[in-house]
């Protein structure tokens, strides 16, 4: 079983938990880190087209975030989008040159 945190607690992924981040986040359209908690369980789960959503409704909120960025890019370089990641990856690095992640 596949377990996801969000903040400090630790949920077992499944359909159900699915269904209650999108419902509150319906409530709560802003909540990043739902919407980061959402872009990666699609991601993982290979629904790379709605994760690509989520990804970007992730950094029009928190732009600044490195590690969104980064994965924003490898989303859409996965759905065939390379120039789009280009620019992700770009900006990703720029925010910190000397990190791993970039």
């Amino acid at each position: 079983m596949e377990f996801i945190s969000i903040g400090s607690v630790s949920y077992a992924a499944s359909a159900k938990l699915e269904q209650t981040v999108r419902a509150t986040l319906a409530k709560d359209p802003l909540n990043a880190k739902l919407i980061d908690w959402m872009a990666m369980h699609l991601f993982h789960d290979g629904r790379l087209d709605e994760a690509v959503v989520y990804f970007d409704r992730l950094v029009a909120i928190e732009s600044n975030v490195q590690r969104h960025l980064f994965n924003q890019g490898l989303c859409l370089s996965l759905v065939g989008r390379a120039a789009e990641a280009i620019v992700a990856w770009e900006r990703s690095e720029s925010l910190d040159p000397e990190s791993e992640i970039g």
